[in-house]
């Protein structure tokens, strides 16, 4: 069995995070005696809390998310938009925790990704990968690992359709305004953590990849709007246990967009010394 070593990594992780930005913006999240130990963690996970969790389950977790948790039992400041890993007590199958956004994203919801996806499509990672590439049965088995933040949803879940020889599964960073999933190969949630935390937002992307990314958000929008009718608009509705009607959402994801536009197009002129003239009308 492969051996991974939280406790470096997440020391690491700890020590980037209170230096940052993000720590500054997440200081309520931090308590004195976190900043203290420049730790971000909690106790870790009993063997017996893990037990409980895989007989909750009815499932052998990823290898290297056991090990985690028996690191460190969830975890405080994840990244700028997720919220908390989720201790062992509260992770559960996605179907389970939010059935809103499976009834949404999932077979015959409104959002419904397709099944046909072919396997040379979807198991395509990294700056190649397509986020609305996610297949609407994967959310009825999804584990969700984490606790959204804000308005949109974004969550953390392991996948167990997606799994390695090792017992090792797919994980998918989820939030509507991308829209669909970032999903990262099933090596090891170690090496996935690892490589984000290096690695910070990913790669820069092209004027066209941008372009694109906010005309395919936008369709999905009409889309919505058009299939729904206007009573519909102003329902509320609970999904990730944050309630908001479908207009509230659309606009929290309006401003989503124009926020990750702005940063694509800042990064972008970072990397070729202009800013692209069409910024200006988005």
């Amino acid at each position: 069995m492969a051996e991974f070593d939280w406790g470096r990594l997440l020391a690491r992780w700890s020590a980037d995070v209170l230096e940052s930005r993000l720590g500054r913006s997440r200081a309520d999240l931090i308590t004195p005696e976190m900043a203290a130990r420049r730790w971000l963690g909690y106790p870790p996970a009993t063997e017996a809390q893990l037990a409980a969790l895989e007989g909750r389950l009815g499932a052998r977790l990823p290898p290297s998310y056991r090990a985690f948790l028996a690191t460190t039992n969830g975890w405080s400041v994840a990244t700028t938009f997720a919220g908390l890993l989720l201790p062992a007590e509260r992770v559960g199958w996605l179907r389970d925790r939010n059935p809103e956004l499976v009834a949404i994203w999932g077979p015959g919801g409104v959002w419904h990704a397709g099944d046909d996806i072919p396997d040379a499509y979807y198991l395509t990672y990294g700056e190649g990968s397509d986020p609305t590439a996610v297949r609407a049965q994967h959310f009825q088995t999804a584990l969700q690992v984490s606790d959204p933040r804000y308005l949109d949803g974004e969550c953390f879940l392991l996948n167990p359709q997606v799994v390695t020889a090792g017992g090792e599964w797919e994980a998918w960073f989820f939030a509507h305004w991308l829209p669909g999933a970032r999903r990262y190969r099933p090596v090891s949630f170690h090496n996935d953590a690892g490589g984000n935390l290096a690695k910070g937002q990913g790669a820069v992307m092209t004027r066209k990849q941008i372009v694109s990314y906010r005309d395919d958000v936008y369709a999905r929008w009409r889309f919505v709007l058009e299939s729904t009718s206007v009573e519909d608009h102003a329902n509320v509705v609970e999904i990730l246990g944050l309630k908001a009607s479908l207009a509230d959402r659309i606009l929290e994801q309006i401003r989503h967009v124009q926020h990750h536009v702005g940063s694509m197009h800042t990064q972008l002129r970072c990397r070729t010394g202009s800013a692209p003239q069409w910024v200006g009308l988005v």
